[in-house]
């Protein structure tokens, strides 16, 4: 069983710190913290994903029309916001489009940047 990683956003510093949380450890947690658990996936660079992190995803054409024959509806593609809901980490793009991350391949997925050091991205996506 792997060991659980997360990262911190520190609101008041705008850094992150990343730690493993080890059994019989624990964390105070303060308000000025915003606490990011990672995926256990890597990107097509070998870059782990976290919570937060913005993604760029490119998918074959065949793939999306086959994914839209079979779900009736578009696959999520371009830069998409990780976020974890209802007990998955999950792909969210222009908050209309919820896609469990595990259903692309690690080289249709880079992380170009993440919701606190880089905004600017999402709304770029819009």
């Amino acid at each position: 069983m792997r060991e659980p990683k997360f990262r911190v956003w520190q609101r008041a510093t705008h850094q992150y710190r990343h730690f493993v949380l080890k059994k019989g450890v624990s964390v105070n947690i303060r308000v000025d913290l915003e606490i990011e658990q990672s995926t256990g996936l890597k990107d097509k660079n070998g870059r782990e994903i976290y919570e937060g992190d913005l993604i760029r995803i490119l998918v074959s054409e065949d793939f999306r029309k086959e994914y839209l024959e079979e779900y009736h509806h578009e696959i999520p593609t371009g830069v998409c916001q990780v976020s974890f809901e209802c007990g998955a980490y999950i792909v969210n793009q222009n908050d209309k489009y919820y896609l469990p991350i595990g259903q692309y391949r690690a080289e249709e997925i880079e992380v170009i940047g993440n919701i606190h050091e880089n905004p600017e991205l999402l709304e770029a996506k819009a």
